[in-house]
């Protein structure tokens, strides 16, 4: 009998063992055939990532797992705690920033901030308050807020649907102890501005009453404003001011500004965020431990809407504050 076809049939089904799983198979020839190696994945590329809330889980040693909110990561020996005072043992409840490593589904903390008694800082509509003497649960900008008449300082009479100023301690069932209330007028709001920008006109007079011209913007300066520093064409000065019923202008307030006070405002779609910067809009942003981020609204991810506040310095932006919206 010919052999041939036999052998030439197995090595087409050695061969097609060897595509489809990659075994080795010996022919009936005798002859060896290598085996097709699959490449190694890609080995994950580790990311670092920044988070903060409540403190929710604490492990009791080290190395551990720690929890903020919804967050569980590992805090390992080389983790770099940081506290509020010398000797101070985090806790639950405490407010934590955490930079970390996250690695496939691993995420390891390189630093902990942590701040005893986290200072909550943000505007909204009041749509629900308590009458006076005011204490009791208020509903501002759909944030619960606790007022306490003995320690809440409450400027302005509350009404409904009128914004408010808030600044108080985030407790760890996310409600707010209120130290301050501004209540504000949205009319008032609306008619009221700040900014800031080089000095182009100051009037040849000798109290600097007159119109003034400030990045473009022309306002009335009178008897009431108050000048801060030595105001000079070329400096950088910031502006608050009103609007009056027939449109003019009025500063108020004019600062002059040093290098280190110049604020830069930035706004925009959220693009990338990293342990020591942000792309917001299309420019980077830098953080530091000292950023305020107002999260109040939504949680801070790539897509979100951010208002910034930042410091110049040199050619960098120093986030001093970052609010966070959704887009729509």
């Amino acid at each position: 009998m010919n052999r041939a076809p036999v052998t030439i049939l197995c090595l087409i089904v050695s061969l097609l063992a060897v595509m489809l799983v990659g075994i080795p198979v010996m022919a009936e020839s005798g002859q060896d055939l290598a085996p097709i190696s699959t490449p190694a994945p890609t080995p994950t590329r580790p990311i670092s990532v920044r988070f903060e809330g409540i403190i929710t889980k604490i492990a009791a040693e080290l190395p551990g797992e720690w929890s903020v909110d919804d967050i569980s990561f590992r805090v390992g020996t080389e983790t770099e705690i940081i506290v509020p005072v010398v000797g101070y043992t985090p806790r639950l409840g405490d407010y934590a920033i955490v930079s970390a490593i996250r690695e496939g589904e691993t995420l390891t903390a390189k630093r902990i901030l942590i701040r005893e008694k986290w200072f909550f800082e943000f505007r909204g509509v009041i749509t629900e308050f308590q009458p006076a003497p005011y204490d009791g649960e208020w509903l501002i900008g759909g944030v619960s807020v606790l007022v306490d008449s003995r320690a809440t300082i409450i400027t302005n009479v509350p009404v409904r649907n009128y914004y408010a100023d808030v600044k108080g301690r985030l407790r760890p069932d996310r409600k707010v102890e209120a130290t301050e209330i501004v209540v504000l007028n949205p009319q008032d709001i609306v008619n009221s501005f700040e900014f800031e920008g080089p000095i182009e006109q100051i009037p040849p007079t000798s109290t600097g009453e007159g119109i003034w011209v400030i990045a473009g913007v022309q306002g009335l300066v009178n008897a009431d404003t108050r000048i801060e520093g030595a105001p000079a064409v070329g400096a950088t000065a910031g502006v608050d001011g009103s609007r009056l019923a027939d449109g003019t202008l009025v500063f108020e307030r004019i600062r002059v500004l040093t290098e280190a006070q110049r604020q830069v405002r930035v706004t925009g779609l959220i693009e990338e965020i990293q342990e020591d910067f942000w792309r917001i809009g299309g420019q980077t942003i830098e953080i530091e431990e000292m950023t305020f981020i107002d999260e109040s609204r939504c949680r801070a991810a790539v897509g979100m809407w951010a208002e910034v506040i930042a410091r110049r310095q040199g050619s960098l932006l120093i986030a001093l504050r970052i609010r966070i919206e959704r887009p729509d």
